[in-house]
Protein backbone atom coordinates (compact mmCIF):
# COMPACT_ATOMS: atom_id res chain seq x y z
CA UNK A 1 0.00 0.00 0.00
CA UNK A 2 2.86 2.36 0.81
CA UNK A 3 4.52 1.71 -2.58
CA UNK A 4 1.27 2.41 -4.40
CA UNK A 5 0.91 5.72 -2.56
CA UNK A 6 4.48 6.73 -3.47
CA UNK A 7 3.89 5.76 -7.12
CA UNK A 8 0.66 7.77 -7.24
CA UNK A 9 2.37 10.82 -5.72
CA UNK A 10 5.22 10.60 -8.23
CA UNK A 11 2.76 10.16 -11.11
CA UNK A 12 0.75 13.16 -9.86
CA UNK A 13 3.86 15.33 -9.70
CA UNK A 14 4.90 14.28 -13.21
CA UNK A 15 1.41 14.96 -14.57
CA UNK A 16 1.32 18.34 -12.85
CA UNK A 17 4.71 19.33 -14.29
CA UNK A 18 3.83 18.07 -17.76
CA UNK A 19 0.64 20.12 -17.82
CA UNK A 20 2.00 23.30 -16.22
CA UNK A 21 5.15 23.30 -18.37
CA UNK A 22 3.72 21.71 -21.52
CA UNK A 23 0.98 24.28 -22.10
CA UNK A 24 3.29 27.34 -22.26
CA UNK A 25 5.59 25.47 -24.65
CA UNK A 26 2.63 24.41 -26.81
CA UNK A 27 1.40 28.03 -26.92
CA UNK A 28 4.94 29.15 -27.81
CA UNK A 29 5.15 26.72 -30.75
CA UNK A 30 1.79 27.88 -32.08
CA UNK A 31 2.78 31.52 -31.59
CA UNK A 32 6.16 31.05 -33.29
CA UNK A 33 4.47 29.43 -36.30
CA UNK A 34 1.92 32.25 -36.53
CA UNK A 35 4.67 34.89 -36.37
CA UNK A 36 6.63 33.07 -39.08
CA UNK A 37 3.52 32.96 -41.27
CA UNK A 38 2.90 36.66 -40.67
CA UNK A 39 6.49 37.53 -41.56
CA UNK A 40 6.33 35.40 -44.70
CA UNK A 41 3.12 36.96 -46.01
CA UNK A 42 3.69 40.51 -44.71
CA UNK A 43 4.83 41.55 -48.17
CA UNK A 44 2.03 39.91 -50.14
CA UNK A 45 -0.82 42.13 -51.36
CA UNK A 46 -4.26 41.34 -50.02
CA UNK A 47 -7.26 40.55 -52.19
CA UNK A 48 -7.96 44.27 -52.55
CA UNK A 49 -4.45 44.79 -53.92
CA UNK A 50 -3.23 46.80 -50.92
CA UNK A 51 -0.18 45.86 -48.93
CA UNK A 52 -0.41 45.65 -45.16
CA UNK A 53 1.24 48.46 -43.25
CA UNK A 54 3.70 47.83 -40.40
CA UNK A 55 1.08 49.08 -37.93
CA UNK A 56 -1.45 46.55 -39.21
CA UNK A 57 1.14 43.77 -38.89
CA UNK A 58 1.96 44.78 -35.31
CA UNK A 59 -1.75 44.87 -34.45
CA UNK A 60 -2.16 41.40 -35.93
CA UNK A 61 0.80 40.08 -33.93
CA UNK A 62 -0.58 41.56 -30.70
CA UNK A 63 -3.95 39.91 -31.38
CA UNK A 64 -2.28 36.55 -32.02
CA UNK A 65 -0.34 36.90 -28.77
CA UNK A 66 -3.53 37.71 -26.86
CA UNK A 67 -5.37 34.75 -28.37
CA UNK A 68 -2.58 32.32 -27.42
CA UNK A 69 -2.04 33.71 -23.88
CA UNK A 70 1.43 35.01 -24.72
CA UNK A 71 2.34 38.03 -22.55
CA UNK A 72 3.34 40.38 -25.37
CA UNK A 73 1.96 43.74 -26.42
CA UNK A 74 2.31 45.61 -29.68
CA UNK A 75 5.38 47.48 -28.37
CA UNK A 76 7.23 44.24 -27.54
CA UNK A 77 7.79 43.32 -31.19
CA UNK A 78 10.75 44.48 -33.26
CA UNK A 79 10.06 44.42 -36.97
CA UNK A 80 12.34 45.24 -39.87
CA UNK A 81 11.20 45.24 -43.48
CA UNK A 82 13.48 45.70 -46.46
CA UNK A 83 14.12 44.21 -49.90
CA UNK A 84 15.37 40.99 -48.31
CA UNK A 85 12.07 40.36 -46.54
CA UNK A 86 10.52 40.91 -43.13
CA UNK A 87 12.23 40.06 -39.84
CA UNK A 88 10.19 39.90 -36.63
CA UNK A 89 11.78 39.47 -33.21
CA UNK A 90 10.18 39.14 -29.80
CA UNK A 91 11.07 37.67 -26.43
CA UNK A 92 9.20 37.11 -23.21
CA UNK A 93 9.76 35.40 -19.88
CA UNK A 94 7.29 33.15 -18.12
CA UNK A 95 7.39 31.53 -14.71
CA UNK A 96 7.06 27.78 -15.30
CA UNK A 97 5.77 25.65 -12.44
CA UNK A 98 7.66 22.34 -12.54
CA UNK A 99 6.58 21.30 -9.05
CA UNK A 100 3.66 22.73 -7.09
CA UNK A 101 4.63 26.24 -5.93
CA UNK A 102 8.13 25.87 -7.39
CA UNK A 103 8.63 28.34 -10.22
CA UNK A 104 11.46 28.67 -12.71
CA UNK A 105 11.79 31.60 -15.11
CA UNK A 106 12.15 30.63 -18.76
CA UNK A 107 12.77 33.02 -21.64
CA UNK A 108 11.02 32.31 -24.92
CA UNK A 109 12.62 33.86 -28.01
CA UNK A 110 10.88 34.27 -31.37
CA UNK A 111 12.89 35.13 -34.47
CA UNK A 112 10.95 34.90 -37.72
CA UNK A 113 12.36 35.69 -41.14
CA UNK A 114 9.95 36.04 -44.03
CA UNK A 115 11.24 35.77 -47.57
CA UNK A 116 10.18 38.49 -50.01
CA UNK A 117 7.08 37.71 -52.00
CA UNK A 118 7.68 36.17 -55.40
CA UNK A 119 4.75 38.15 -56.73
CA UNK A 120 6.30 41.41 -55.59
CA UNK A 121 9.67 40.53 -57.14
CA UNK A 122 7.98 39.70 -60.45
CA UNK A 123 5.98 42.93 -60.58
CA UNK A 124 8.67 45.31 -59.30
CA UNK A 125 9.68 47.98 -61.80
Amino acid sequence: MFRLTIKLVIFGLLAHGAFKVGMPFWNFVQFRDAVKETATFADTPSVSGRRTTPDQILDKLAKIARDLDVPLDREDFQMKTDKQGTVIDARYTMQLEYLPRTYYPYEFVVHAVGEPSRYRAATAP
